[in-house]
């Protein structure tokens, strides 16, 4: 683990935003890595992509085509950190026993799985049998490469107790792949609120 003194002084952070189509997993996964080898050529440290990127996100399927984390989607995100050199955020999701999870990992560019997410406001009236939820007492931060780094999901951020949790870990950089949603109609004004809620974030 590098230590502060070692980290770089500016982050490149590739921003992905990739067409996840539902249950479409090599689909998605073609689409993943043309994506990173953009941020690569774009000398990007850090690629976020979006929230359930391989399944789809509120995709009722998940609950028979999900599997664990650490697991087979993890593992082939991990090659390709590897291959392209990338830090990777990804937004998966994630089946333990009967559960499932609207999760997110953070893969260094040695492949090594360093952080999991559990969502935790997962809006539970878009699907049925909705995602379980994650613990608030888990938001946290871990060290890297690149500084401090958080990590939550989309709704996640509606919460003024879950964004005061995060604070606490003093990060230096927090990634939230977003699923953000809406009918045509609402837009591109439902995309100005998410860049003010973003930018609100960032402040606080």
């Amino acid at each position: 683990m590098s230590g502060p003194a070692t980290r770089p002084a500016e982050v490149r952070v590739a921003v992905c935003q990739v067409l996840c189509i539902d249950g479409d997993r090599e689909g998605n996964f073609r689409r993943i890595e043309y994506a990173l080898q953009r941020a690569r050529d774009g000398r990007a440290d850090i690629a976020c992509l979006p929230e359930s990127v391989v399944l789809g996100w509120e995709n009722p399927e998940a609950h028979e085509l999900a599997g664990p984390i650490p697991g087979p989607d993890t593992d082939r995100l991990a090659g390709m950190a590897r291959c392209y050199g990338l830090m990777i955020c990804a937004g998966l999701d994630e089946k333990e026993g009967d559960r499932l999870y609207d999760s997110a990992v953070i893969i260094d560019r040695s492949g090594r799985l360093r952080h999991r997410h559990r969502k935790i406001n997962v809006l539970p009236e878009l699907m049925d049998p909705p995602y379980a939820t994650g613990r608030p007492e888990d938001i946290r931060a871990v060290e890297t490469d690149f500084g401090r780094i958080g990590l939550m999901i989309c709704a996640d951020t509606f919460s003024e107790d879950h964004v005061r949790r995060m604070r606490d870990q003093h990060p230096d950089l927090v990634l939230i792949p977003y699923g953000w949603a809406a009918a045509t109609s609402e837009w591109p004004a439902h995309a100005r609120k998410l860049e003010q809620l973003v930018c609100g974030l960032a402040a606080a």
